[in-house]
């Protein structure tokens, strides 16, 4: 399939725009990130709630940063619990590194884009600030197209039953000459009693020639 910017664009916001979660006992309820592949799924239940995933099957078909990000975050959504306690000062795990995944539908299944997350938890400063760079898509025939820009993530750290954080992502990326602007939210919690993980999922819009297209995506980075 030739990939279109406004299809990228698109699934960027919708990492960005992760949407208000309401939290759960242990921390946050998800939107359904993969609507686009509309079968082959299943729920993942903890921290995040009702958080849809691709299946094992489907996620055997995809990229392996798409396979390691579903995988790290169904296993840390569900086995383990929100991080409780805010440290009195300093920061909480400091530097994360990790990837961001998110499905845009397609003419024919679904593409996919992955990209790296870097991000810096400041516990004095309560954000949780990064960048969203190396970015990829991978079309509906496997093959895999580089994108260029990097997206800047800005978020709150929220210290309330749980550890979590919410915000923006906006900014440009472009592809072959074209160039879309995607906004959206980010919104996430920390994983272990330490906070040495994190979950996060997005939601929001590309923009591109004046046209808006809706994306889904989750994050996982450790310290």
């Amino acid at each position: 399939m030739v990939f279109r910017m406004i299809g990228v664009s698109a699934a960027i916001a919708a990492l960005s725009a992760c949407g208000g979660a309401s939290t759960s006992s242990n921390g946050g309820e998800s939107a359904g990130f993969f609507d686009a592949i509309e079968e082959n799924t299943v729920v993942s239940d903890g921290i995040l709630l009702d958080v849809v995933l691709p299946d094992a099957a489907t996620r055997a078909t995809r990229t392996a940063t798409l396979r390691r990000t579903v995988n790290a975050f169904e296993v840390l959504n569900e086995n383990f619990d929100a991080t409780t306690d805010l440290p009195s000062s300093g920061t909480v795990g400091t530097t994360y590194s990790g990837n961001l995944t998110f499905a845009i539908g397609a003419d024919e299944g679904f593409e996919t884009v992955d990209g790296d997350v870097v991000i810096t938890a400041d516990a004095n400063a309560m954000t949780f600030n990064g960048t969203l760079s190396n970015l990829s898509l991978e079309q509906t025939d496997g093959s895999i197209v580089a994108l260029g820009g990097e997206i800047p993530i800005e978020t709150t750290i929220r210290n309330d039953e749980a550890i979590t954080f919410d915000g923006t992502m906006f900014g440009n990326v472009t592809n072959d000459g074209d160039t879309a602007v995607f906004a959206g939210l980010l919104d996430g919690a920390f994983v272990g009693e330490n906070g040495s993980d994190v979950i996060g999922q997005v939601s929001g819009d590309v923009i591109s020639d004046g046209e808006r297209i809706a994306i889904r995506g989750l994050m996982t980075a450790e310290n």
